[in-house]
């Protein structure tokens, strides 16, 4: 594409016409970015050495993109199958979830066929595409028939999604977008204070994707109250961040992502049960430049905010059952940190919790978003506002605090 090159091995060999240039090269959240310049003359070749260094340890934690297509299935972007592949490992992501519209496409003999199995662990998933908001389900048994997706209301298609075989997970997709004249968290049938259905709807899925890089909100921070007004009225769902890639740049493999505590020495054995249990047991990590870690130890809490030097934190919020507790400001000298960009720790007692009630904390890390060719981020998918401002952001999972 204009600008970008993937490669499966760091190696490229590739025609420019002759002029100056400036070349970065990168390989995700993860890692460090390097750069150089550099002057091609007619005729001439050069050859270029660069070398990445790992920026943000995540050890035990799984980076997962539950949110992927390609033009090749969905025929809408520029993606092939093989060129998503190589993204995928380009971007280090360990577990990826293929979610094509109402099909299922398995990664699996491809990225054994071009040397990518080695990078990541592919799990076969599917978009299903109603008329009443989009879910991205999985785990799915490979030859199952794809779900419904003309059904209709909500009972029926939750009922058909997890009957598909293999089936734990079910993602509400994008949320607040307008798809075939229908919002699923739309103001006129949900309450974002009480995390109620005032229409006596009823949500089964499991997850709710609070950040999707390919389609994001005008408001950053809608999406997570929404999320945190569903844990307080009672829904067990799990906050989700994903690509919604259709591209190979234009909307970035795993710029969003999820990261699930499970073991990840070896990616491409990724034990797939234990990522989903992970995920069903509320242990998710939304990563979108940014990493919040909150810890319990004792009667105490600490918050680790994690990123790339590439990435800048500049505000960490505290939430204590959706409520602002605390708000810190992060000096640009700190925020801008490699690797470990903050560390905080509160007693429950500072935050006014008892040991006889029981209470959901989330922490929240925000800065400044990317402008630059190397990582830009698309503008809002369906935008509110004329105004776009660029954001990273880091999301916790709830740590909940039981009166037990």
């Amino acid at each position: 594409r204009a600008g970008v090159i993937y490669t499966l091995d760091g190696t490229a060999t590739f025609g420019m016409r002759a002029g100056r240039y400036r070349l970065w090269a990168g390989r995700g959240f993860e890692y460090g970015l390097t750069e150089t310049t550099f002057e091609l003359e007619a005729g001439a070749s050069k050859e270029i050495a660069l070398k990445l260094r790992r920026e943000v340890q995540t050890p035990g934690l799984v980076a997962c993109d539950t949110h992927l297509h390609t033009h090749q299935f969905a025929r809408h972007g520029d993606a092939s199958l093989v060129e998503r592949l190589i993204t995928i490992a380009g971007e280090g992501i360990e577990l990826p979830i293929s979610t094509e519209h109402d099909q299922h496409i398995d990664y699996t003999a491809e990225a054994n066929r071009i040397g990518a199995a080695k990078h990541f662990t592919p799990v076969l998933g599917c978009e299903v595409t109603t008329q009443l908001g989009h879910f991205n389900s999985f785990p799915i048994v490979a030859g199952s028939a794809p779900a419904q997706h003309q059904l209709r209301p909500w009972p029926q298609i939750f009922e058909n999604i997890f009957a598909t075989p293999g089936v734990r997970v079910a993602i509400l997709n994008h949320p607040r977008d307008l798809h075939a004249g229908f919002r699923p968290l739309d103001p006129a049938h949900f309450d974002a204070e009480t995390g109620q259905f005032t229409d006596g709807r009823e949500l089964k899925a499991n997850g709710l994707e609070v950040i999707n890089s390919g389609a994001q909100q005008s408001d950053p921070m809608q999406l997570v109250h929404d999320w945190m007004a569903l844990l307080r009225s009672g829904h067990k769902i799990s906050a989700v961040g994903s690509s919604d890639s259709h591209t190979v740049n234009f909307a970035i493999v795993g710029q969003a992502r999820t990261y699930l505590p499970c073991a990840d020495d070896d990616p491409s054995q990724i034990d797939v049960d234990a990522a989903v249990d992970a995920f069903l047991s509320g242990k998710t990590h939304v990563s979108f430049g940014l990493l919040t870690l909150l810890e319990r130890a004792d009667d105490a809490i600490t918050v680790k905010v994690l990123g790339p030097g590439w990435t800048r934190a500049s505000k960490l919020t505290l939430f204590v059952d959706g409520k602002t507790v605390d708000e810190i400001t992060i000096p640009e000298a700190i925020g801008k940190n490699v690797g470990h960009k903050l560390e905080k720790t509160w007693s429950l007692v500072q935050l006014g919790i008892s040991g006889n009630e029981r209470h959901f904390l989330v922490a929240v890390a925000e800065g400044p978003g990317i402008t630059e060719p190397w990582s830009r981020m698309m503008p809002p998918y369906q935008s509110n506002t004329p105004i776009y401002k660029p954001y990273v952001m880091g999301i916790s999972p709830a740590v909940w605090l039981d009166a037990h």
